[in-house]
């Protein structure tokens, strides 16, 4: 069980920094909804309430293999403006993953259809949930909440991620050509940086860290994407490589779940 759960650390969150967050701690009240997914005290991956507040969206890579009994969902609270962690035990009563999700925990060796998962919480969560959007292609302002703690290096998964991050991307391309060797990658996003890593390769750094995987990705007020993970051959100055929500067989998976867990698509 402890090697389970060390692999789950390793392979189960996003990809790692030690940069400066390029984006500053979040006001938004509806970032309420973001949500921190931990097996016992190690954060495992972040999650975003959607519609009615029963259910959660997360990364399937962070809940693969997981069950019920050893994944708890816990809920932030907001006080004068801003959002911190807190121990309210929320669970999980059940977790869906796609049929489809072929991968292993880092979609880079091997490319999944998807990377999401929903979790049907135990009772509905006091919060503002997001609502969901499809993909589509173009480019698109896009923000990226998590729990991920990128002060440590190596992280301490025994500690709490002590503030809720936000990073915004400008011109974030959805299913854009820079996608292309992510083809089987359905719904993906490529999100673009400027600053290229040590050794001239496009940099993930600073976009997203350990326990980012599964937090949402935010354009026009609607959830378009999770976390997921990077992919430094997925065109020039990539920085992360993030999974669409709903798109082709994503929509057709989501909307077995419209009535539980209260949402609707909408466009970004």
């Amino acid at each position: 069980m402890r090697s389970f759960l060390w692999q789950s650390i390793l392979l189960g969150f996003a990809a790692k920094s030690t940069a400066i967050f390029q984006g500053a701690i979040t006001t938004d009240p509806n970032a309420v909804g973001v949500v921190r997914l931990q097996t016992g005290d190690i954060l495992v991956g972040s999650g975003v309430v959607i519609g009615n507040g029963r259910c959660v969206i997360t990364a399937a890579h962070v809940v693969k293999g997981l069950s019920e009994r050893n994944l708890s969902v816990y809920k932030n609270k907001v006080e004068q403006g801003k959002i911190t962690p807190t121990n309210d035990w929320v669970g999980a009563s059940k977790i869906n993953i796609p049929s489809q999700y072929q991968g292993t925990s880092n979609p880079q060796e091997e490319p999944s259809a998807y990377d999401f998962a929903v979790v049907e919480l135990a009772s509905a969560m006091a919060t503002s949930p997001w609502k969901v959007s499809q993909t589509r292609g173009g480019a698109l302002d896009l923000t990226m909440y998590g729990w991920g703690n990128i002060s440590r290096n190596p992280p301490d998964p025994n500690m709490y991620p002590d503030e809720l991050r936000s990073a915004v991307n400008k011109n974030s391309n959805i299913q854009g050509p820079e996608c292309k060797d992510w083809k089987n990658f359905v719904g993906a996003i490529c999100v673009m940086s400027s600053k290229p890593n040590s050794v001239g390769r496009p940099s993930a750094e600073g976009l997203n860290c350990d326990g980012d995987s599964g937090g949402p990705n935010v354009a026009n007020g609607h959830v378009i994407g999770v976390t997921s993970g990077k992919n430094y051959a997925c065109g020039y100055q990539t920085a992360g490589l993030l999974a669409g929500v709903s798109g082709s067989n994503q929509e057709a998976f989501m909307r077995q779940y419209q009535s539980t867990c209260g949402f609707q698509f909408g466009s970004p």
